[in-house]
């Protein structure tokens, strides 16, 4: 057990690392299936191991999803989303298991540990990398102290990332990434659960800054936006509609249902033409309501999907405001950079069933504190495809403590 434990920290640990990476293979990789062959060993040995309803549900769900995707791949022919999709079921499985061997949530709060230790770290090494760029180096410390054969990467993406901001050239920190998308929505998810005393710290003012200042010298819009809709929107507007009645649990209610709401909105009504300068930002928001064409797509792909990384073959074919346009096109084994948006169609019409009714069912019946964390991630993926082990793990984790009726007391020391 002392060594799942540790592969289980190692795991949370390295979950916000996207290098060092070889031929794809990344550490957390390693980890994920050390934890996941141990946890079987472990489940072999136990006994009276029972299964509640909601239990056999959410397996049998799981095991539809899984099913649903590879069929999906298989009529996509965008194989490389392969591994990608092992990587979700191998997290799906694992928390499963973490949950019926531990006692009370103390394996999953193992890795919630080490994910949160992932977060500061990550924001440690994004304030030394600005510090470094600025001090007259002009370049990432990822250029500097990574050898080139573990940047599996560095032939797709530069890993010196910079954003033009009013006329002004300014350097963005990805921490252990190429893309500061890849770890820094991990890191607002770290703040909710130190903020929201899920995972407790003695410095935890600290960490919160460390992680404030990490998030926002990397001027990722998606993150930045979500650090602000938490800090001035869930937290103030909760207080606010408690002065007139309302609880905590129904203003987050009303949130959720705003976020669709808005995201649907702006899809469907912002232009995809000459008249705006940024087709690339308009592009990104007309993602989500581009699923109302699903009833274009033959039987087959209705049902089963793409796969993993061959969503990009939906809007190609049957978008019209894109494939009308045609400024853009999307390469084989690419996806929107809309995790919302890519659900839909990894496994087609039955794979979605799993993420509709795990994201309702979690949603509905979790803690405040599970409301909140959902509904930062359902900010954060309609601008970003996120398909890291963290979130596969982070999600698994919030639909276990939706089923079990987690609450507050839960808290992890």
């Amino acid at each position: 057990m002392t060594l799942f434990k540790i592969s289980l920290f190692l795991t949370g640990f390295f979950s916000l690392f996207a290098i060092p990476s070889y031929n794809g293979v990344l550490l957390v990789h390693i980890f994920l299936v050390i934890s996941l062959f141990l946890s079987f060993c472990l489940l072999f040995t136990k006994k009276n191991i029972f299964l509640l309803k909601a239990e056999y549900s959410l397996l049998l769900i799981g095991i539809l999803y899984y099913a649903s995707v590879m069929f999906g791949t298989i009529n996509s022919g965008a194989y490389e989303g392969l591994l990608t999709s092992q990587l979700f079921f191998m997290s799906f499985l694992l928390v499963f298991i973490m949950h019926k061997i531990g006692d009370n949530y103390k394996l999953i709060n193992i890795f919630l540990k080490g994910f949160v230790c992932s977060g500061i770290a990550t924001s440690l090494y994004c304030i030394i990398d600005f510090i470094y760029f600025y001090s007259g180096n002009f370049n990432t410390l990822n250029n500097v102290i990574w050898p080139q054969m573990l940047l599996s990467k560095s032939n797709e993406h530069t890993f010196l990332n910079q954003i033009n901001l009013f006329g002004i050239i300014l350097f963005r920190p990805s921490g252990f990434s190429w893309d500061p998308g890849l770890s820094i929505t991990g890191l607002i998810i770290a703040f909710v659960f130190v903020s929201e005393s899920i995972v407790k710290l003695k410095l935890r003012k600290l960490v919160l800054l460390l992680f404030s200042i990490a998030i926002i010298i990397s001027t990722s819009r998606t993150s930045v936006i979500s650090l602000l809709f938490y800090l001035f929107i869930v937290k103030k507007v909760q207080n606010l509609y408690i002065r007139f009645g309302y609880d905590k649990v129904s203003v987050l209610n009303y949130l959720a249902v705003f976020i669709l709401f808005f995201f649907l909105y702006i899809g469907l009504f912002i232009p995809y033409d000459g008249s705006i300068s940024n087709l690339g930002t308009a592009r990104h928001l007309k993602y989500f309501s581009s699923t109302f064409y699903f009833y274009r797509q033959n039987i087959f792909e209705f049902l089963f999907g793409y796969g993993y990384t061959g969503v990009g073959q939906y809007f190609n074919e049957y978008v019209p405001w894109l494939k009308n346009t045609g400024d853009f096109y999307f390469d084989n084994n690419l996806n929107p950079e809309s995790t919302l948006t890519n659900v839909f169609f990894y496994g087609g019409s039955i794979g979605s069933l799993f993420w509709v009714i795990t994201y309702l069912q979690s949603f509905l019946k979790g803690a405040k504190e599970v409301k909140t964390i959902l509904l930062i991630l359902l900010l954060l993926s309609n601008g970003y495809a996120i398909n890291s082990v963290w979130f596969n793990m982070i999600y698994n984790i919030l639909i276990i403590y939706g089923i079990t009726k987690w609450r507050q007391n839960e808290i992890i020391h």
